[in-house]
């Protein structure tokens, strides 16, 4: 879980399960998601363009 405040806000978003990701690689996206703050982005941009890039997201069937 990744937590951050913008503007009096405070926002939360999902790194993924632990059967999909590694802690290694959380930890490594959240720093990702840190510096995507530090740079005045949204985290959900750093988010969204992982989606975009990842691998598809399997069926029930599959």
């Amino acid at each position: 879980m990744f937590v951050w405040k913008r503007g009096g806000k405070q926002y939360r978003r999902g790194l993924g399960s632990v059967k999909a990701r590694s802690l290694a690689r959380a930890r490594e996206l959240a720093a990702e998601l840190r510096a995507a703050l530090a740079d005045g982005r949204h985290p959900d941009e750093v988010l969204g363009r992982l989606a975009q890039g990842g691998a598809p997201i399997p069926t029930m069937a599959e």
